[in-house]
C-alpha cells in the first residue's frame, strides 16, 4: 500500500484516536432523507467472521458491508466502547488519474471541498463541525482521496449533512480558489524541503517513467498557480 502524500490539515490525525473508537466508513449515499440516518437497505445476511475486502484486506469481525443501489459501498463497523463516530468517505481518484498538465489537481480539490457547498458556505464547514467538537481531515494519494469527520455520536446527522454538502455540492468560490492557491503552494514548498521526500520522489520517477505513479501527488507549484477554476470544476464533476 503506497503512502498517502498529503499532510493532514489539522494537527491531530486519526491515529491518535483509540482503536476501540466507533468507526463508520460511510459513503455519501448513506445520508438519508429527513428523520433517518441511513436509507432503506435490504438487510444483509449475517457477516462472516471476517469479510474479504475488494483490495484484499480482511475487515474486522462483525463488519457490515452494503452495496447501495447507486454502486457505492457502505462499510459499517460498530463498537460501543466510546460514544463517538467516524464518517470516512473514500473517493477512487488521485494523482494516478492526472496528467502532467493538471498534476496536483486532486490534492488542490481536496483543500477546496472544505470551502463549502450549497448549504454551508465558505468557512461554515469548519465552524459548524468545530462547534460540535468534531475533528475533520482529508488526505490525497495516488489512487484515492479520503475525507473524514470524527464526532460525538449524538451529532452524526448534522455531521453527515455537512459531509454530504461539501462532497456532493462543492461550490469552489473563485475568491476561495485564489486564496487557497497560496496555501497549497506553501505546503508544496514545505514538503520539498524534506530530504526523505525528495529521495522518495526521485525513486518514484525512476520506477514509473511512463506511468502516472511517477507524478507528484502534491503537484508542481507552477501547476497550482495557473490551473483555472473551470479545469478544477470539470475534474470534480
Amino acid at each position: 500500500q503506497r503512502p498517502l502524500e498529503s499532510a493532514p490539515m489539522n494537527p491531530n490525525p486519526m491515529r491518535k484516536l483509540s482503536v476501540r473508537v466507533l468507526r463508520l466508513l460511510a459513503t455519501l449515499a448513506a445520508v438519508a432523507p429527513a428523520g433517518c440516518i441511513f436509507p432503506t437497505l435490504e438487510k444483509p445476511p449475517p457477516a462472516p467472521p471476517a469479510v474479504e475486502a475488494k483490495a484484499g484486506r480482511r475487515l474486522p469481525p462483525d463488519t457490515q458491508v452494503y452495496e447501495l443501489a447507486n454502486g457505492l459501498t457502505l462499510v459499517v463497523y460498530e463498537s460501543h466502547a466510546s460514544p463517538i463516530v467516524t464518517i470516512d468517505t473514500w473517493v477512487g481518484t488521485g494523482s494516478a488519474n492526472e496528467t502532467a498538465e493538471n498534476n496536483g489537481v486532486s490534492h488542490f480539490l481536496e483543500h477546496l471541498l472544505f470551502k463549502g457547498g450549497q448549504k454551508y458556505g465558505p468557512r461554515q464547514v469548519d465552524r459548524t463541525l468545530e462547534s460540535l467538537g468534531a475533528q475533520i481531515n482529508a488526505a490525497t494519494g495516488d489512487d484515492s482521496t479520503h475525507y473524514y469527520i470524527t464526532v460525538a455520536g449524538r451529532h452524526i446527522e448534522q455531521a453527515l449533512d455537512v459531509h454530504a454538502d461539501m462532497l456532493l455540492h462543492a461550490a469552489l468560490p473563485p475568491k476561495e480558489v485564489d486564496a487557497e492557491r497560496k496555501a497549497v503552494i506553501e505546503e508544496i514548498n514545505r514538503a520539498n524541503d524534506s530530504p526523505q521526500r525528495k529521495l522518495y520522489r526521485e525513486m518514484q520517477k525512476l520506477l514509473f517513467r511512463v506511468h502516472p505513479y511517477g507524478l507528484d501527488t502534491l503537484g508542481p507549484p507552477e501547476n497550482i498557480a495557473r490551473i483555472p477554476r473551470e479545469t478544477i470544476l470539470e475534474y470534480y464533476r
